[in-house]
């Protein structure tokens, strides 16, 4: 190559040519540095994302445990030992109420002698006659 050929090359590059290349270079530049800063602020979100998640489990687990500790008392009060004690409660306190009824039967019938038009278990004034 002679230096005339050097020269015409030169001269294809313009001015225009150098002020466009550099701010291709520019913003070339300026999209470098807003992708480093999504990618950062990406990796960011994805931790704390990744934080919150394992919380979640942690709680998960922890409800799991509560729950499956309560599934174990209710299967073992619920077991035949259980239903057996259940069993005896409930029969002992339908023979308390049938006491119960039964008094309270008694008592109404014995009043209800008492209140009847004719009988002696009331005085002129109306009053009841204590036995």
């Amino acid at each position: 190559m002679t230096t005339q050929e050097i020269t015409n090359q030169n001269e294809i590059i313009t001015r225009d040519d150098l002020i466009a290349m550099r701010e291709m270079v520019s913003q070339t530049a300026k999209f470098i540095a807003l992708y480093e800063q999504a990618s950062q602020k990406i990796e960011r979100h994805e931790i704390a994302g990744a934080q919150r998640l394992e919380a979640s489990e942690d709680y998960f687990r922890t409800r799991l445990k509560e729950i499956n500790h309560s599934l174990a008392e209710m299967q073992n009060i619920m077991s035949e030992v259980g239903v057996a004690r259940f069993s005896v409660a409930a029969e002992n306190i339908l023979a308390d109420g049938q006491q119960h009824v039964d008094a309270l039967q008694t008592a109404s019938t014995e009043l209800y002698d008492r209140l009847a038009p004719g009988s002696t278990g009331t005085d002129t004034g109306g009053s009841i006659r204590q036995p």
